[in-house]
């Protein structure tokens, strides 16, 4: 399992890998990452995704998503990364990262000045 940092998990995501909120349900997945727990990891119930598709794993201090990318490898999956130190590493970055989503998501649907006057 590799380390890997904010920037690097939102390239990864934004060129189509995989990303796992093990954070609890309470808590609104991180960047539009898909919910996943520990127990769920750990009994055996695993994403159904290829076994060589990269996997970004996400929590709030990086222990369980270090734990359960340890229970993703010994199942198979060869292209494993945790976020070191979980998002509380990471507090300003993340805030930045999510603020960048919602602004690119309203530029997208906003229409443009020749819509406007139309």
């Amino acid at each position: 399992m590799q380390h890997a940092t904010l920037e690097q998990l939102v390239a990864a995501q934004r060129a189509g890998a995989v990303v796992f909120d093990l954070r609890p349900a309470l808590q609104p997945p991180f960047g539009g990452a898909a919910p996943l727990s520990l127990e769920a990891v750990q009994t055996g119930t695993l994403p159904e995704l290829p076994l060589d598709t990269p996997v970004y794993l996400v929590c709030a201090r990086g222990q369980v998503s270090e734990l359960a990318g340890l229970y993703l490898e010994a199942a198979g999956f060869t292209a494993v990364y945790h976020l070191a130190g979980g998002l509380r590493a990471w507090p300003l970055e993340a805030e930045q990262t999510e603020a960048k989503s919602t602004e690119t998501k309203l530029t997208e649907t906003k229409p443009t000045e020749a819509e406007e006057s139309a």
